[in-house]
């Protein structure tokens, strides 16, 4: 049994050293869990399952395969005992907060600095020219990619463009099988290998439609699919990566779109951005 005592009588300390015990029974995929509740504990008894799956690029049944080796009966029954350890933990000194905010910042730049560097203007040009041409332009993600592509969807949509955000695993397949030469695909995955992603992707190339990924791996299996690639950072190049959102360096690339798509009509978007502001405020 992982569990001798009582959560609420567990120091988080303890908690890692039950979980270090069970050492000689885990993977390498299993000690890459293991790490990620010691690096940021936090996040893993408030994320959901596909979300830390991503973030670890690895299946959510991994995730639950560890949780069993180290003696939980599943990821929700390791995620509650986490929580109760945590809770009575208590918080951090306002020093440490201080200290760690500093920090956030410096990451936080970093992150951008690296997308930027990885970018190709001349790439966002064409992404940009595709958006405003299509019929429809599908944004699809899934986990915290999805949200991504909830933002994007939000902010064009300003602009009157036909942007959908597709971020059910059955309603991508049903918009890729249903696209056009005129439409647009695009897929936002950080490890390039999700596979509602690849199959849109790969539907939406094989009808001759404009396909573009945005994602953290230039040799993963969607650039294979794609017409346009746009690279961002991975967080592990920064101290505070655990607590940094995936979406990020995503959102960076994203506003770098939304900008030059602004750009080919300032006056006649600029307007259309007011008019949705007054809109909005005035209710």
């Amino acid at each position: 049994m992982f569990l001798e005592v009582k959560p609420a009588m567990m120091s988080l300390e303890e908690f890692y050293a039950n979980l270090n015990l069970q050492a000689n029974r885990l993977t390498k995929k299993d000690r890459m869990v293991m790490d990620y509740i010691k690096a940021d504990p936090e996040r893993f008894v408030t994320a959901n399952g596909r979300d830390i799956a991503e973030d670890l690029q690895v299946s959510e049944a991994t995730i639950s395969r560890f949780c069993q080796k180290v003696g939980f009966g599943g990821f929700n029954e390791l995620r509650f005992v986490l929580s109760q350890v945590l809770q009575q933990q208590g918080e951090r000194s306002v020093g440490e907060t201080a200290d760690l905010s500093v920090q956030l910042v410096r990451d936080y730049y970093t992150i951008i600095q690296q997308a930027q560097a990885l970018l190709n203007i001349k790439d966002i040009e064409r992404c940009a020219q595709h958006i405003v041409d299509a019929r429809n332009i599908y944004v699809a993600g899934m986990g915290s990619s999805g949200f991504t592509a909830l933002e994007m969807s939000s902010k064009f949509s300003r602009l009157g463009l036909n942007v959908q955000a597709v971020t059910d695993n059955y309603f991508i397949r049903i918009k890729a099988v249903n696209m056009t030469k005129d439409d647009v695909f695009i897929g936002v995955t950080l490890s390039g290998e999700t596979e509602e992603i690849l199959f849109g992707l790969e539907s939406a190339k094989a009808i001759g439609a404009p396909t573009i990924v945005i994602t953290n791996f230039a040799q993963s299996s969607a650039t294979e699919f794609a017409d346009i690639v746009l690279l961002t950072p991975q967080r592990k190049s920064v101290p505070t990566q655990m607590l940094i959102s995936a979406q990020l360096a995503q959102l960076y690339v994203i506003d770098m779109l939304y900008t030059d798509v602004v750009s080919k009509d300032t006056a006649a978007n600029t307007e259309k951005i007011e008019r949705i502001t007054r809109l909005i405020t005035e209710r």
